[in-house]
């Protein structure tokens, strides 16, 4: 069996005799690409000075992968797996596909024989609400962040036209943008803070687990038949039907005690709904597809010219009158009756808006936000978990969160709450951590001495690039005029010394 340092540390070379396969899958045949167990009739040798391919000698078996055996889609599955390895890098799993490429080939030759999701893990989470999560295998992973390349595609152009009132799971958008827009549509409203206007928010009852999985289909195909004509587009529409209709209850391992699930609702559990229904909270896709499912009702109210703002789904509703945002409510309710929707008949509040509007986590006033007493609450009680056992293994832990929480307190009036949390943090934990500020923003950092050596390995990508004969020769022109600066600016240092000396 492979150690995790062996893997980890010594790289795949030294883990060529010891082949690993993807968790629950068979180990890759004879005639599979494969970096591990080689023989002679898969070995491979490149030749880079004349490109030739031999797959014929046994004693270079293990130099590198066929460039040449990549086919044009590899690349978008490379990308894929890159960004999935970035939030996963900590994993041996993830570890194991990112740098023997092997496994991302034999994944995708499954594929393209017929995909279908493998094992996935369920827990519940009791902070700060409980809630059911689906955990996917990392090969399953893969395949979401693959297909979420052409539903983002569709996704932007969608939002876009809808003048971008939807802020939720979308790249340079987020809590702080929304909550830009509720201000900016408070002050265009109250024209400039001299009128009277309301602030209203809500929010759908059970989204999640709610959500018709053909009625997702069908509007993601809609879309995407006007905003997405590539030739692979058959391909992708059936890898996510295959996705959206798959239920993962049916081949799942729960790893938290049965007893949590007594505390999650049963609108908000996958094991409770009816067949057909409901997108599993964890997933990358099933967050862009949540978003995208409400994109006609954004149309039909934005258009009508309500100014409204929606993160996935909380949604909030600026008028100059309390009827405005009332007709607007009822005209929300019977949208989503035909979407199988409903709102939560006790998340509705109005209020002017020199009280304020609670909204994702913050507290919007003209001109100035706060941060909520939930997050706040938070923040503290993490802190006050990890001081009770000072260590470097904690500090780790507590670095993660604490940027997250700073994250979540961006562009509010948080100054004294990041101030008290520093200084707790110092008192016990000034051994391993410091903080810096970066482009104004506050970053829990650890010490160069206790950071984890980074792995010598290359990067599949990295891997790939250099092998491609027109970008192998552009790196080369690069590091030869490198080289050539270099030698011209230290000879200028050596003669400025020279003069000095004379």
């Amino acid at each position: 069996m492979l150690s995790a340092h062996d893997y980890l540390f010594k790289g795949p070379r030294a883990c060529n005799e010891q082949a690993i396969s993807p968790i629950g899958e068979e180990e890759p045949s004879g005639n599979c690409w494969s970096a591990v167990r080689n023989n002679s009739t898969n070995a491979w040798y490149v030749s880079l000075g004349n490109g030739n391919v031999n797959n014929t000698n046994t004693y270079n078996r293990y130099t590198v992968f066929p460039a040449s055996d990549l086919d044009n889609e590899c690349s978008k599955w490379i990308d894929a797996e890159d960004d999935c390895y970035k939030n996963k890098h900590s994993s041996i799993e993830a570890a194991s596909y990112h740098f023997h490429l092997s496994q991302l080939r034999y994944l995708i030759d499954r594929i393209k024989n017929g995909y279908k999701p493998t094992t996935s893990i369920c827990f519940v989470l009791d902070y700060p609400v409980y809630r059911e999560v689906f955990a996917a295998n990392y090969t399953d992973r893969i395949v979401h962040h693959y297909v979420a390349r052409i539903i983002n595609i569709v996704c932007e152009q969608v939002h876009t036209n809808n003048e971008n009132v939807s802020h939720g799971n979308r790249i340079g958008y987020s809590t702080l943008t929304a909550h830009k827009q509720i201000q900016d549509n408070i002050k265009e409203a109250s024209e400039c803070y001299t009128k009277p206007c309301f602030v209203a928010t809500m929010d759908i009852k059970g989204f999640f687990m709610s959500i018709d999985q053909q009625m997702a289909y069908d509007i993601f195909l809609m879309y995407a038949d006007k905003y997405y004509n590539e030739s692979d587009k058959c391909f992708m529409l059936n890898l996510i039907k295959t996705l959206l209709f798959h239920n993962p209850t049916s081949d799942c391992e729960r790893r938290s005690p049965i007893e949590k699930w007594d505390h999650v609702p049963l609108n908000k559990s996958l094991f409770s709904v009816k067949a057909g229904k409901g997108l599993p909270i964890g997933n990358y896709y099933s967050q862009l597809i949540a978003n995208l499912f409400l994109a006609p009702m954004d149309d039909i109210i934005q258009s009508s010219g309500i100014r409204y703002t929606r993160f996935v789904d909380d949604i909030c509703i600026v008028a100059r009158s309390s009827k405005e945002i009332v007709e607007t409510r009822n005209k929300i309710k019977s949208i989503l009756s035909e979407m199988q929707l409903e709102l939560h008949p006790n998340k509705f509040y109005i209020q002017p808006y020199q009280h304020g509007v609670k909204f994702c986590g913050r507290v919007v006033k003209p001109a100035r936000t706060y941060i909520s007493n939930r997050i706040r609450y938070g923040l503290y009680t993490m802190i006050k978990k990890y001081i009770r056992s000072p260590s470097l293994n904690n500090a780790y832990r507590l670095q993660q969160s604490v940027n997250s929480y700073f994250g979540l307190m961006n562009g509010t009036a948080s100054y004294y709450i990041k101030k008290d949390a520093i200084k707790l943090i110092e008192m016990y934990y000034s051994e391993w951590v410091f903080f810096r500020d970066v482009n104004n923003r506050l970053i829990c950092t650890i010490k160069e001495e206790y950071r984890p050596g980074k792995l010598s390995l290359m990067n599949v990508s990295e891997f790939i690039s250099k092998y491609n004969p027109t970008l192998y020769a552009k790196r080369l022109r690069k590091a030869k005029n490198r080289r050539k600066k270099r030698n011209i600016n230290s000879n200028i240092q050596v003669k400025n010394e020279i003069r000095k000396i004379d």
